[in-house]
């Protein structure tokens, strides 16, 4: 049951959202002296972070176009999925005093700014729990349903006084500010790897090549074959499964050690799925998103599905992980590969013809794979911290909502010098 639908039974007293916050109103006159006006689009406001949209500037007319909306607002995404995911902004750092965004959003102000932190309700309506009770309570058609500014209203809120507001609040943005710190650090840890790459295996078309490297098709020193799919409707070959079973949606640049879905022996027998060891790359050739032409490498044994072209290269000659970082540097040139009508794919010849240059050392190919995979593991590791914080936040305002943990107890709850451990901020 939802953490809204227990709001009798919780230690923690609520009221309304209409309690505290109102939706901002455009007056009937604009005095505004300025030839142009600051507007938020629906693609400029975050998602998941606590910032403001990044504005555009667009002529003034007296009138304006979409919501209009006030300093300090927050604004709140009304449409599917963009409620759900979590798309509001904040409005701090708006340079005029009001501006307008897309029709999509709902501004809402503190009726009593002095006693009220809107900070607070920035990140009570990231809380899971209450982003899925409002959209349970979306209203419109399907794939354009929305939440009405009386449901926005009407959801409950919990009641604290104004120093339990501000001190949960700024708790809460310290861990949003770890956040976007660790994002900002895997940013930069993955463009150094993609510059790296760029700079150690050039363009996968140029026939130049660096002194000591080799350059042939992948399919000269490499096995390459696909997979299977044991028929759904066989009981048998699915239920009580335990051989790992990969999807193309699982192959994303990473080495795959757990698969969702898994296959019984008889569904291996029964079928065109095949044991892979360890090491093999699987690369996707399905696809017309961004799943086509990725690449990953299984770290266990495991089975995938035809859709996968399993490549197992002469380990004496080109190493695995080296030809993982190079298919993973030339992913578009493998995409654009791809031929078909309307959808179009890879096969397992195409994949056979892919061009690869290695140097014949194994020893460089060693200190190559050794330096891009540091760059990676750190770029995992501010991942895995960004992931760390998210669950933290949710734990602490759960707890803060349902009276487990006390406003006064959060200096110790959560020490400063944890949270930058936690999240590395600088």
């Amino acid at each position: 049951m939802s953490l809204l639908d227990l709001e009798a039974e919780s230690i923690r007293a609520w009221g309304r959202v209409r309690d505290f916050f109102e939706v901002t109103r455009k007056p009937r006159a604009l005095d505004f002296q300025e030839d142009v006006i600051p507007f938020a689009p629906m693609e400029t406001v975050p998602q998941n972070h606590y910032r403001d949209p990044a504005y555009e500037t667009r002529p003034w007319d007296g009138r304006g176009g979409g919501t209009y909306f006030e300093r300090g607002d927050l604004l709140v995404a009304k449409i599917t999925p963009s409620f759900e995911n979590g798309k509001q902004a904040t409005t701090n750092e708006l340079h005029t005093p009001f501006g307008f965004a897309t029709t999509e959003v709902i501004p809402l102000k503190p009726i009593s700014p002095g006693s009220t932190d809107r900070r607070l309700l920035f990140f009570f309506l990231l809380h899971p729990e209450v982003r899925r009770f409002a959209a349970n309570r979306m209203e419109g058609t399907t794939g354009r349903q929305r939440i009405s500014e009386q449901t926005l209203l009407d959801l409950p809120y919990p009641i604290f006084d104004a120093e339990e507001q501000r001190r949960i609040s700024d708790v809460l943005v310290g861990i949003y500010e770890s956040i976007d710190a660790e994002t900002e650090a895997e940013r930069a840890a993955l463009a150094l790897r993609r510059a790296l790459h760029h700079e150690l295996f050039g363009d996968a078309a140029d026939s130049t090549l660096r002194k000591g490297w080799v350059r042939e098709d992948l399919g000269q020193r490499c096995t390459v074959s696909s997979g299977g799919t044991p028929a759904r409707g066989v009981d048998a070959y699915w239920v009580g499964g335990t051989i790992p079973w990969v999807k193309t949606a699982e192959v994303n640049y990473g080495v795959i050690t757990r698969t969702e879905e898994h296959i019984t022996e008889e569904g291996l027998e029964c079928s065109a799925a095949k044991m892979l060891p360890p090491s093999t790359l699987l690369l996707a050739m399905y696809g017309q998103g961004v799943t086509r032409g990725r690449v990953a490498m299984l770290g266990v044994e495991a089975t995938s599905n035809q859709a996968c072209a399993a490549i197992q290269p002469d380990a004496e000659v080109v190493l695995p992980k080296f030809l993982f970082h190079y298919l993973m540097a030339h992913y578009d040139f493998i995409r654009s590969r791809a031929h078909g009508g309307q959808q179009q794919n890879l096969n397992l010849d195409l994949v056979r013809g892919l061009p690869i240059a290695y140097p014949a050392d194994l020893e460089e190919q060693r200190r190559i794979v050794a330096g891009l995979d540091a760059i990676g593991e750190l770029a995992e590791l501010h991942a895995q911290k960004q992931r760390t914080l998210r669950g933290l936040f949710v734990s602490l305002l759960h707890g803060l909502l349902t009276g487990e943990i006390e406003p006064a107890s959060l200096g110790t709850w959560i020490a400063p010098e944890r949270l930058l451990a936690v999240g590395g901020r600088r």
